[in-house]
């Protein structure tokens, strides 16, 4: 099959691998993937970026109803208690010495 130079070029499976690699980096990966969905460099990158940020969006959508449905149900003084725990976790990431709880687990 040949591979088309310039706008139609197409993407390998370690293209996707890669593209995915950096997409999940923090902060870089959410530049790259806005630069590369409206990039008009190579229609199949700027593609596969849209559907990974789609993706995402869903993910994020899924995850606040699951968190709104979580209060609704448990009540805001259990999710305020869950809140809390994952908060101090993330702090005592970045406190030298310490370690995370595994009670949450």
């Amino acid at each position: 099959m040949p591979k088309f130079r310039g706008k139609h070029y197409y993407l390998g499976a370690w293209n996707y691998v890669l593209l995915d690699i950096l997409y999940m980096i923090p902060g870089v990966g959410l530049i790259f993937l806005l630069v590369h969905s409206f990039s008009e460099k190579n229609e199949n990158r700027r593609h596969y970026a849209r559907s990974y940020f789609v993706r995402l969006l869903m993910a994020i959508v899924i995850l606040g109803v699951a968190a709104g449905l979580y209060y609704l149900i448990a009540g805001s003084d259990a999710f305020s208690d869950l809140l809390k725990k994952i908060t101090d976790q993330y702090k005592n990431l970045f406190d030298a010495g310490k370690t995370i709880d595994n009670s949450m687990l």
